[in-house]
């Protein structure tokens, strides 16, 4: 589970040159065209990530500006 995302192009391999995707979550390879997930390659994948930043597992990281933060 990298969580990095990789795009490959395998025009050679009978997919007709369709895009296969890392999926972010289990990092299975996926053909693009065959997923309703995007980017993930299921609804597993899907609510997995999701429960992981409504859990706050996940968060977008936030530089301080100097000033009092407290609310």
């Amino acid at each position: 589970m990298s969580g990095k995302r990789t795009r490959v192009e395998e025009p050679s391999s009978g997919l007709g040159g369709r895009q296969r995707l890392s999926c972010p979550t289990c990092g299975q390879e996926f053909v693009t065209a065959d997923s309703a997930a995007l980017p993930f390659c299921s609804d597993r994948c899907r609510s997995i990530d999701l429960k992981r930043w409504l859990g706050e597992e996940y968060g977008i990281p936030v530089e301080s500006t100097g000033e009092d933060d407290s609310v």
